[in-house]
């Protein structure tokens, strides 16, 4: 299970520094569109960067968390 896990790891690192990167939007900033007439595009774009961290902390936890953690959880 453990080396099953060891390239689905890399690739949420990978998602992790992209969503760092990603969330630092400076680029919009100056636009003042709005999306569906009353939501600023970048408070859109901040949501759904939100969303998007928390699907992929969610399949870090799902299927990186150690078991061991789990069952000590269990136990008490």
């Amino acid at each position: 299970s453990e080396s099953r896990s060891e390239p689905l790891k890399q690739i949420l690192w990978i998602l992790v520094v992209l969503m760092i990167f990603l969330q630092q939007d400076g680029f919009q900033w100056e636009s003042a569109s709005l999306v569906w007439g009353f939501l600023p595009q970048t408070l859109l774009y901040q949501a759904l960067i939100s969303i998007a961290t928390a699907i992929v902390w969610l399949i870090a936890v799902r299927f990186c968390w150690p078991e061991d953690k789990q069952a000590d959880r269990d136990v008490r």
